[in-house]
Parts: structure tokens; sequence; C-alpha cells
């Protein structure tokens, strides 16, 4: 985690004190330092041009064809190239890159097909209403997140270290628990989301 180039070039040019500190430790790595954002940019930049690319060619067969096509020759360029330049989130790598990148133009291909072509819209309401207020949500989440980190409920125990620790991992211990603390995390948000869009409040750039 130390030792990457992304973490020294960041200590270099913008200093320790400058960087992401994860749980307070005495060193840097910041998962969103400046090499892994040059890599985060190629990743909006292919999801820009599958959108026209998907928008001049219409929703059929041909355009689903190629999606899927060229998304697992990335999916199969990112398991080769991660022989040689490990696949990290944390770190974006250029590997991880192909691995999202084609991973996201096959399920698009699919939704496209299914939703589109098949007219499969049973439970597509859902993830709309994080699309149609996907800043909002965001932003939410993350002062949510901030909130609850914030607020001690017992001495050096955050309310959100606490709920998950004397709700959730009491329910469900382990893992699974961290999991569906998350999910109700993530549909609290939705629900805020779900709000907005009945009273029609959209928040948009």
């Amino acid at each position: 985690m130390l030792g990457n180039a992304g973490t020294k070039l960041d200590i270099l040019i913008l200093g320790d004190a400058h960087l992401y500190h994860d749980h307070g430790g005495p060193i840097a790595f910041d998962p969103e330092g400046l090499l892994s954002t040059i890599t985060g940019i190629v990743n909006v930049i292919a999801g820009y041009l599958a959108g026209v690319y998907i928008q001049r060619k219409g929703k059929n067969f041909e355009c689903i064809a190629k999606l899927l096509m060229m998304g697992a020759l990335l999916i199969g360029l990112a398991l080769f190239w991660g022989q040689f330049f490990p696949i990290a989130k944390k770190l974006w790598t250029s590997s991880f890159v192909l691995l999202t990148i084609g991973l996201d133009l096959v399920i698009l291909g699919i939704l496209i097909y299914a939703i589109e072509l098949k007219n499969i819209k049973w439970g597509t309401n859902f993830f709309l209403i994080f699309g149609r207020n996907s800043l909002a949500i965001y932003l939410l989440s993350e002062l949510l997140l901030v909130i609850f980190q914030l607020v001690q409920v017992q001495h050096g125990l955050s309310f959100y270290n606490w709920i998950n620790k004397v709700f959730y991992q009491v329910i469900f211990p382990g893992a699974f628990g961290t999991l569906v603390f998350a999910v109700s995390f993530m549909l609290l948000c939705w629900f805020v989301g779900y709000l907005m869009d009945k009273r029609k409040i959209y928040i948009k750039i």
C-alpha cells in the first residue's frame, strides 16, 4: 500500500500533511491521489464514448453485440495485464480500468437487450430513483457518513460503529452483518431520493 508509485508521487508533490490518512495512520495513503485520478478520468471518458455510441448506433442487436464483444475483449485484456500489473481498486490501476470498463460495457449490453428490446421493466424504477437525483443522493451519503462518525454514543465509539456493533453484528455476525449494514445505509439514502422524486424535486448541475 505504501510502496506504490502513486503514494510516492503524492507525498513528493503534495506532502504527507495534505493527504488522506486512513484510520489515522502515521503515513498517508490517498485512494484518490494524482495518478489514480488520471486513470479514473479514463473511466469517465469511456462512459461518455459508450453513451455517444449507443445514441448514434441506436438500441439494436448490432449495438448490443458490439458492446458485448468490446466488453469481453477488455475483460480478457484486464485479466492478462493483471498478471503483471495488479487489479487494484484503491490504486485505480490501468488493469482495474480495463476490467471495470469491460464489465460496464457487458452490463450495458445486457440491460439494453432486456429493457429496450425485451421490454422488461420490472424493478427498473428502483434504480431510476438513484439516476434522477444522483448528485443529491451521493452528497447525502457522504454527509450522513460524516455525521454518523462524528456523533459519539459511547466513549471513543461513534454512532456509525456503535449501531453496527450492537445491532447488525448481533443479528448477523461477521462480514455478512457489515454487508447488511451497508445495504441498510444505501436504502436510507434511496428512501430520501424516493421522497424527493415523489415531490418532483431534482437537483442537477
